[in-house]
Parts: structure tokens; sequence; C-alpha cells
């Protein structure tokens, strides 16, 4: 592993290509607190560069940074050459060819396809809109991300989660980016639906367009990256080509230590039960899905999780006033949580849970 003299991390590895991005000893403070110190990175044409490291390595500053959302501290910045100036607003740098898609789509779901996908560049004469060329240019940013056939008119509150990431990357493409990156797009995605976006992003990097990769799943970076640079409390800690990990050396470097002694210590004996759910049933479903027994200890952590299936979810829900609607699967792993943790007068979701099986709930 490279080392950190005075915190400063090493020069990237070389690609071997021009870069389309620089970043130089980049840092951002808030206050006292350093969120990056000394990142160094080439970001090039044709290739997708992760981004790998623990929560709050830093990993979503960079890309901040990248796009204008926030300015850096310190250190240089330069695309195609030219430096970009600190104070740099995300128009400027969506100027430039920077785009950027976030885990949270920008889209506005009221809005037709079409709409979305031109708004701020329709093309007009005198402020009457040309129709038919704007469809073509939407169907053009379509194709390039293989939705060549989506009706245009189609509300985007009416597409799947994945069609929507779709069409925010083409949103992005159609204002002729260069490099884009990608903070955590497949969290929200089943496993299908996960693959086909890896798939399209790969299409892109072999269009030429560069791709800045974050993900939690490191399997991703693994089927789809080239580079990854590690980053740890704010510093780089080094960059090399994805071929020269493995998935336990990734993750030794991204935490420091061996993967032995990631859990070091004695583990603490469970102690007595605290919650207790057993044949529990959904009152007024039309499904009859009973739960399987759960046993909560004090003294330990229990996690939960289920294959994206909401009636899985909805399992866990049904002693509670709270309705299954207000979770997504990805928030069901708090839902035993949420069941034991003891609630005040008013409270939106209050403890229901039947004592023996049958009973009515309290």
């Amino acid at each position: 592993m490279a080392s950190l003299a005075n915190g400063v991390a090493p020069e990237p590895s070389d690609s071997g290509a021009t870069p389309l991005v620089r970043l130089r000893n980049v840092g951002r403070r808030y206050g006292p607190v350093v969120a990056l110190q000394g990142v160094t990175l080439d970001l090039v044409a044709g290739e997708v560069h992760c981004l790998a490291g623990e929560n709050g390595a830093g990993k979503s500053t960079v890309i901040k940074v990248l796009t204008g959302a926030v300015s850096r501290s310190s250190g240089d910045y330069e695309v195609n050459g030219s430096a970009v100036p600190v104070q740099v607003t995300p128009t400027q740098i969506r100027d430039m060819g920077i785009g950027v898609v976030y885990q949270e789509l920008s889209l506005f779901p009221e809005l037709s396809v079409l709409d979305n996908l031109m708004m701020g560049q329709f093309a007009n004469v005198g402020g009457v809109l040309r129709g038919g060329k704007n469809a073509r240019m939407a169907r053009s940013f379509l194709e390039r991300v293989g939705l060549r056939d989506l009706p245009l008119r189609t509300l985007v509150e009416d597409l799947p989660t994945a069609t929507r990431q779709l069409v925010e990357v083409a949103r992005v493409l159609g204002v002729e980016a260069r490099l884009v990156s990608f903070d955590e797009p497949t969290s929200a995605l089943s496993e299908r639906e996960s693959e086909d976006l890896l798939t399209r992003i790969k299409n892109l990097r072999d269009q030429g367009v560069g791709v800045l990769y974050v993900t939690h799943r490191l399997e991703e970076m693994f089927e789809i990256g080239d580079r990854v640079s590690v980053l740890r409390d704010g510093i780089l800690v080094e960059t090399k080509s994805i071929d020269e990990y493995t998935l336990d050396t990734l993750v030794e470097t991204m935490v420091g230590r061996p993967l032995e002694s990631l859990y070091p210590g004695d583990r603490t004996r469970p102690g007595k039960p605290v919650l207790e759910l057993k044949d529990l049933e959904v009152a007024g479903s039309l499904r009859r899905s009973t739960s399987p027994s759960t046993l909560v200890r004090s003294l330990e952590s229990l996690g939960y999780s289920a294959p994206g299936d909401r009636r899985y979810c909805e399992r866990f829900s049904v002693r509670t006033r709270c309705e299954v609607d207000q979770y997504s699967s990805t928030e069901f792993p708090q839902m035993l949580l949420t069941l034991a943790m003891p609630h005040g007068p008013g409270s939106a979701c209050s403890p229901r849970i039947a004592k023996n099986p049958g009973s009515s709930p309290n």
C-alpha cells in the first residue's frame, strides 16, 4: 500500500490516457471538520473509475466538488486542461461537460419524458417551440441509453424506478457530458435492474464517456470498473487497476487493517428476551402470510434482510398502527427496532403487539 506522508496522497497510477479531469491535492473543510485532504485523481475518457471507501470516507464529497455542488477549500481542479475557479456553479460545471446522476433523481415526476429531457434547452423560434426537432433530439438522447422506443409523452411518475434512472442518464448525456458521475445508482434497484444499468454504463464507457462510479456494492466495481481509488477518512490511500485487487484486499485497503481484525474483542453474551414475534398475520390482507417467529434479546443486535419483497415487510408491520406503505424494502431492517422502541402518547407508530398467538392487540 502506498504511504501517506504528511497526509498527502500519492500520485494516481498512470492510465495512459489524457485526463478529462484532474484533481491535485484537493481539500474540503466544514469549519474544523476535514472532509477531504490532499485528494489527487485523474479521470479519463472511456474508463469507469470507481471510488471505494467506508461511510464518511469522502466519496460523495469528491462528487460534490467535481460537480460544483460545494467549493473546494484547497488544491487545483482542471477540466480538459483548463483551470476551474474555486467559486463555480453546477451550471458552469455542466457546461464544461461534467454531469452527475445522484441517488435521489432530479427529474420532474409530473412532467413527461420529453419535457424532462429538454428542460432548459427546448428548440424554439421566436419563443414558439419546435415540436418535431425537440422530439428528435429527445429520441436521440434516449437511444444512447437503450430506450429508443420509450413514448416521449409518458409521465415520469408512471415509469418504473430503473427506467427513470436511465432517463436521468439520458438527460445528463443530452447536455454533451463527457464525464458522468454516478452516486449509488443501484441502491433502489432490483438485481435484474441493477445488471441492466451496469450494462448501460459499460456501453457509455465504450462510447468514450468517462465514468466516476460510487457504490457500496463492491461486486459492481469488479464487474464494470477499470481503476479504483480508495479513500479513508477523507484521504486518498491509493489508485490501482481493479485487476490488482480481490474483494478481501479491497476491503482491507478501505478499512486499513486485516479482515481478521475487523471485529476485535470478545463477543457479548445475549441477555433476556425483550421482544418476541410469533404467528403474526396481516389484518385485512387478501393474502394469508404468517411471519417467521422472531426473538430479540437484550445486548444483541438483530438484522433482517428481504429480497425486495414488500409482502415480507408487511408481515412485520401487522400489529402496528403504521401502514406498510410508509416503508420501502430498504427500510425494512429497521422494522423490528421500530416495534421494540417505546413510543409516547400520540405517536404515529405505537406498538400493538399481541402477547399470545391469536389474542387481540393491546
